[in-house]
């Protein structure tokens, strides 16, 4: 499975997370998880942009991202009482 990330040009260390309108950056980002999402994230934010043509900082913030393309592969399976503390199962239980 394919999946998308923004990260900035100017700070490969952050990524894109948020709306078009309440952007934000941090070192994990939105995942998009189609490139339809993805396109359609980005029409917001140039829309946006285009509303706030008086302020440098909020004009073309695209010019400052690259796309990146992650595939994700299952690497194992695991069944849900293998990734839970066996002392919890045992006192849920006792209940």
């Amino acid at each position: 499975m394919i999946y998308y990330k923004i990260r900035k040009l100017s700070d490969p260390t952050e990524f894109v997370k948020g709306t078009p309108v309440y952007l934000s950056y941090d070192k994990t980002g939105r995942i998009f998880q189609s490139l339809g999402n993805l396109r359609s994230f980005l029409t917001g934010v140039m829309n946006e942009d285009a509303r706030w043509k008086e302020s440098v900082n909020q004009r073309n913030r695209i010019a400052d991202w690259e796309i990146v393309e992650l595939e994700m592969v299952i690497k194992e399976v695991k069944q849900p009482f293998d990734v839970i503390d066996p002392k919890k199962v045992w006192n849920m239980l006792k209940k």
